[in-house]
């Protein structure tokens, strides 16, 4: 150590010498202000005590000429009176601190600067703001500044100077009593204040050397932490005072930013305090209620903030820095949005933008405390890991619809974890190179520290192994387990799917949470323009979300995300985005499960099914809220996924999945053209043009070979989805079916698969699911919507009748307009999907490839069934009954109905299987033995409906349907004579084709089980699983009935 430099105990007895010759003579010391200031024109302006501006000129013309002195002492010493602020000269004119020695030549210099800056730091009055440790601090800087413009010799006096102003920071901090101030307080003040300040940085580095010198730094920097953890908690205990988002904690973490960036040694000794991790006892309280963990520990968990992933939020130094974030329950949230309906869109936005503000700061600081802490050194990076791994592992409450807020972090906690873990996450999503690293085998990985106290042997799983996986595992695969996995992953296989599963727990469940808020709020509105506090509690939960989720950077990140999970995943699936020139134009369309590589099993069988699921619910989020972001990242892995799933139903074991893959195309890929009424969350913004992924469609060589097929076997998987979740799923799919249909490149496909001349069994079949799935749709949505407009028309009539409707009580009349008012929504709604439907029977049979699987015997009875019935409503007797006032109002056009039906027939008005099924259908000739097939004929020639072409063509068709209803009446008389066994025993028909169902040892015609099949796998006897393939000809029985 240099001669000159004092060490904590010197600075401790220079001190007493100083106080002991203050006590004998009061006047050595005469300061000039109270604050330091800095001489500036004709005025003083006030200064920080730490502040790095040029301190005040002196030369060596001002004061006395300092005779017998060198010329390097005089440079020096005018150099450390602007550094300290101190003189030894009587005359001095600027705002110095000035002392009083006996000898008018003394000089400060390194030997004796400690004795003038303890004098300096003792007078409480004049050492400004900041206490001693601000002025020393201020001192430093000073130095700094002037090491860098000095001479060389004057740099080595300096160097010295430095190291006694580090000593003067340990005796400020680690002695406070010197000088009667609080040096670690003011220490930390300076240090939230610092904002990245290199000067500072490099002050507690040395600082911290210091300490260890002096083996205090333990001690220290224990104190400097804890003090930022409480530093991070101005308010009372959860729950009994929400604290607010408007709660300044800027300065405690910013000094923990500006320790960890310092040295390593803080961030080590940031990660190996107690206020680091939580309590193991409040992580594993089973069973996970507050009063439980109170009875069993005998702490008042109550005031600590609960257990499991509340402790974490609230019991640890980085869950108090990510819980910041805007509150429903804080009153000053409350206040901000209370005057919401009174404000103009600008204002409300500005609201909206302040609490978004807070919540971006708060995730890059946190950001960049938690970096900082990964690269400080493998001690620090292992416990950073850790804590990682503990706010998500012991955060599986929050995937409940509603976790309890003792057991689950917070929302905004939540939120703001997924935004730091997306930013650590970027230089992987952004690199090919590292994205290729991933290592699936982590979805599989354990760790000790998550197993409960007692079973440290027993890894716990970060994944849940309890989790539905996205493939089924085959017969031959079951009972295989994966075993534990302890291996140490690299840092971006941790980063990757740390971040996905925080996504899941965080961004995931919001998303879904906030269509919900925006339908309670659409009820509520008559009750928010009373200013019902019911309502207004969700108006700010909506605000409230809105800052926090809404956030065009969050998203951006989420969507960028996304596109890296696909294309990682394709990775291992070892899935390419080119076709293979040689293959045939219906090779593989559907890829059956035992085409799949052991490596694709093993990755379908293993991955989450959430996983995918949670990728097609961030994208449909943002799709639906700020599109723009879309087109902003390359998604062509995300298409590619998309086909990839849909081509291979075994693939995903979940419909609802499956369908939501339907809807990603439609919000995703779409253009915007083609998506009229789509569902928004947030009001359209200024018309934007389509972007890059709108036109992938169009040019994706594998997208072009296998979307279409694979939609059309999706149309038909989607029936499992329940009755409403399929009217959407199905409009979705049929609307993007509608756009692949004018694109030229997508049409050959389209003709493969309907003429069954793929590779694969079964193309043909795929296709009978699509009509059958396509006509249960019509014909779902033509009955329901007729129906409704019937009772539509019914209530209308009641309404007009004064005296009837006067005479029904107030109840009585309040619940006819509830229904009538449903029934209204729902023929809304209904009416467009309908005309979609019959608009994709006309254009689809429009091809003559196309139209023929339609005349086969499963689908042809119920294709004329499902036509001529809507026909025989439209214009026969009960046309009347649906003929509602304002039916524009319910955008139900029933001529429109009426002319795609007609031009449908029209394509098959050649075909003689086709005007002999519409001879036989019941729906074809009414009672009282008239045709609403010829009143139909009639109707679109006065209406002008159809051109000449197809006028011709429809009259043929009736021409010839009349005809054949003849020849049905003979083999009615023929079936009456006909043996039993020869008749279908539910159609009552003769059969042409006879099978025998092994499930019930009955015998159907094979038209008549194939097409109950289409619609349920079951055996319509007992209700036993039946599939077609299970059924067996009877050869015999055939023969018979075609000799008879």
């Amino acid at each position: 150590m240099n001669p000159t430099i004092k060490e904590n105990g010197d600075v401790r007895a220079d001190y007493e010498e100083v106080r002991q010759r203050r006590l004998a003579n009061p006047s050595l010391v005469e300061g000039n202000s109270p604050r330091v200031e800095e001489a500036s024109g004709n005025h003083v302006k006030k200064k920080r005590p730490d502040d790095d501006s040029s301190p005040v000129s002196l030369s060596s013309s001002q004061g006395s000429p300092m005779k017998g002195t060198d010329r390097h002492a005089r440079a020096l010493n005018l150099v450390l009176e602007q550094i300290f602020q101190i003189s030894l000269r009587k005359d001095v004119s600027h705002p110095i601190f000035r002392i009083e020695r006996p000898n008018d030549d003394e000089l400060i210099t390194p030997s004796n600067l400690s004795e003038f800056v303890i004098m300096r730091m003792m007078d409480g009055n004049n050492i400004g703001l900041g206490g001693c440790v601000g002025y020393i601090t201020a001192c430093y800087r000073r130095l700094v500044q002037k090491q860098s413009s000095c001479s060389d010799k004057i740099k080595d006096d300096l160097s010295s100077c430095k190291e006694q102003i580090v000593s003067f920071l340990a005796s400020a901090v680690n002695e406070p009593d010197i000088f009667g101030q609080s040096g670690l307080s003011d220490l930390l003040k300076i240090l939230g204040q610092a904002g990245g300040d290199v000067v500072i940085t490099t002050l507690m580095r040395e600082f911290a050397d210091e300490m260890t010198n002096h083996g205090s730094f333990d001690e220290v920097s224990k104190n400097m932490i804890v003090m930022c953890y409480e530093g991070l908690d101005p308010t009372s205990a959860f729950p009994m005072t929400v604290r607010s988002v408007f709660d300044d904690i800027t300065e405690p973490m910013s000094a923990l930013i500006t320790l960890v960036r310092a040295d390593k040694r803080y961030a080590a000794a940031v990660t190996s305090s107690q206020v680091f991790l939580a309590d193991p006892r409040l992580l594993f309280a089973s069973p996970p209620d507050i009063m439980s963990a109170q009875m069993r520990f005998g702490a008042k968990v109550l005031e600590k903030g609960g257990v499991a992933g509340a402790a974490m939020e609230h019991q640890t130094l980085l869950g108090r820095v990510l819980r910041v974030a805007p509150d429903i329950r804080d009153p000053k949230v409350t206040e901000l949005f209370k005057d919401t309906l009174k404000q103009s869109r600008p204002v409300v936005e500005g609201n909206i933008g302040s609490l978004r503000t807070k919540m971006t700061y708060v995730q890059q600081q946190a950001t960049d405390l938690v970096m900082s802490l990964l690269k400080a050194g493998a001690q620090p990076k292992a416990m950073t890991l850790k804590w990682l791994t503990q706010a998500l592992y012991f955060n599986r409450e929050a995937e409940k619809d509603r976790p309890s807020p003792l057991v689950a972090s917070s929302t905004g906690f939540m939120l703001n974890l997924c935004g730091v873990l997306l930013r650590l996450a970027k230089p992987i999503t952004e690199d090919p190179v590292k994205l290729e690293k991933v290592d699936w085998g982590f979805i599989h990985w354990g760790a000790e520290y998550l197993s409960r106290p007692g079973l440290a042997s027993q890894a716990e799983k970060f994944f849940s192994q309890d989790c539905t996986r996205l493939m089924l595992p085959t017969d031959e695969d079951a009972g295989v387990s994966t075993p534990v996995t302890t291996t140490d992953f690299n840092f971006i296989s941790q980063s990757f799917f740390s971040c996905w599963r925080a996504l899941h727990l965080g961004v995931v469940q919001e998303c879904v949470k906030y269509p919900h808020i925006m339908r309670a709020l659409n009820r509520l509105h008559s009750d928010l323009m009373r200013g019902s506090p019911q309502a207004m509690q969700h108006l700010v939960m909506k605000l409230t979300m809105d800052a926090m989720l809404l956030s065009s950077d969050l998203m951006s990140d989420v969507a960028m995300f996304c596109s890296a999970c696909a294309s990682s995943l394709l990775q291992k699936l070892n899935v390419s985005s080119t076709v293979n020139p040689a293959a045939s134009i219906g090779e593989d369309w559907i890829v059956p499960i035992d085409r799949f590589s052991s490596c694709e099993k093993k990755i379908l069988m293993g991955t989450p099914e959430h996983f995918v699921d949670d990728l097609a619910e961030l994208l449909l989020f943002i799709a639906k809220t700020d599109p723009r972001l879309l087109s902003l990242k390359p998604l062509d892995p995300v298409l590619d996924l998309v086909i990839y799933l849909v081509r291979r139903p075994s693939a995903v074991s979940s419909p609802h999945l499956r369908a939501k893959l339907g809807q990603v195309l439609y919000y995703v890929f779409l253009p915007t053209s083609e998506r009229v009424g789509e569902e928004r969350y947030t009001p359209p913004g200024p018309s934007i043009p389509d972007g890059p992924q709108c036109r992938l469609l169009g040019s994706h060589p594998v997208a072009e070979k296998y979307l279409a097929p694979a939609l059309l076997l999706l149309y038909g998987d989607v029936e499992r989805t329940g009755f409403y979740e399929k009217l959407m799923n199905r409009r979705c799919i049929m609307v993007v079916l509608r756009h692949l249909w004018t694109l030229s490149s997508h049409r050959p496909a389209f003709r493969a698969i309907a003429s069954g001349t793929g590779d694969t069994a079964g193309d043909k079949t795929n296709f009978i699911k699509f009509a059958n799935g396509l006509l249960n749709e019509t014909n779902a949505l033509v009955g329901s919507t007729l129906e409704k407009l019937q009772e539509i028309k019914q209530t209308q009539l009641l309404m007009q009748n004064a005296q009837e409707w006067s005479s029904m009580s107030e109840e009585d009349r309040k619940r006819v307009m509830e229904i009538y008012d449903q029934n209204e929504r729902e023929v809304t709604g209904k009416s467009d999907l309908c005309m979609e439907t019959l608009n994709m029977l006309n254009y689809l049979t429009s091809d003559s490839h196309i139209r023929l699987p339609f005349l086969l015997d499963e689908i042809l009875p119920r294709f004329t069934s499902m036509m001529l019935n809507v026909i025989s409503k439209l214009v026969g007797q009960k046309g009347l009954e649906i003929k509602v006032d304002n039916m524009e109002k319910y955008n139900f056009n029933p001529k429109a109905i009426l002319m795609e039906i007609c031009v449908t027939m029209t394509h098959f008005s050649s075909y003689e299987r086709f005007w002999t099924a519409v001879a036989g259908d019941g729906f074809f000739e009414t009672k009282d033995g008239r045709y609403p097939l010829e009143k139909a004929l009639s109707t679109v020639k006065k209406l002008g409906l159809l051109n000449e072409q197809q006028i011709e063509s429809l009259a043929s068709l009736v021409e010839n349907a009349v005809r054949a209803r003849a020849n049905f009446k003979n083999i009615d008389d023929l079936i009456q004579d006909a043996p039993e066994e020869f008749l279908d025993p539910l159609m009552s028909t003769i059969m042409r084709d006879p099978v025998f169902l092994p499930t019930s040892s009955s015998t159907l015609d094979r038209a008549t089980i194939t097409q109950h099949l289409l619609n349920d796998e079951i055996d319509p006897f007992n209700r036993k699983p039946l599939s077609v393939d299970m059924l067996v000809p009877q050869t015999d029985l055939k023969l018979r009935i075609d000799a008879w």
